[in-house]
């Protein structure tokens, strides 16, 4: 009775170090579940988080390629308009020299004018002249004639 007594103590006693241990357990396994349900919550705070951020990506990419077909057009542009302005250079040399050419027809085409203004004043002249001989002659006579009248 005795040694059973003694592994009934010794029962109890395991019975009671058990219990403790169940408790520590639970304990442990209420306090991980704590923290499970923490990680959890964080992972589900990151996951959103990523979420927002790959949305953001998304965006700025998106206005990335947006300012990256606005360079390619303006590029394009400013192509255009370089060449234009070379263009315009060449027409605006054409120009110049096409208006050298003009300027210098133009004198060419004053100073024949001008000689033949003067040709013409000459002749104006010469015909002036031829007139007023033709007149003298023609008043002459009839001076002479009126005189012998007289």
């Amino acid at each position: 009775m005795l040694a059973r007594q003694t592994v009934l103590v010794d029962l109890h006693e395991q019975l009671d170090q058990l219990q403790q241990e169940l408790v520590t357990i639970q304990e442990s396994q209420t306090l991980v579940n704590q923290q499970q349900q923490q990680m959890e919550q964080e992972r589900l705070q990151v996951q959103r988080q990523l979420s927002q951020h790959l949305q953001e990506r998304g965006l700025e990419q998106a206005k990335l390629s947006k300012l990256q077909t606005q360079l390619t057009q303006t590029q394009l542009q400013a192509q255009r308009i370089r060449q234009e302005l070379v263009e315009l250079a060449h027409q605006a040399e054409n120009d110049t020299e096409t208006l050298a050419e003009a300027r210098l027809n133009l004198e060419t085409h004053l100073e024949s004018l001008q000689a033949q203004q003067y040709a013409n004043e000459d002749l104006q002249t010469a015909r002036e002249a031829t007139r007023l001989a033709q007149h003298d002659i023609v008043v002459l006579p009839c001076k002479h004639v009126n005189a012998a009248i007289n």
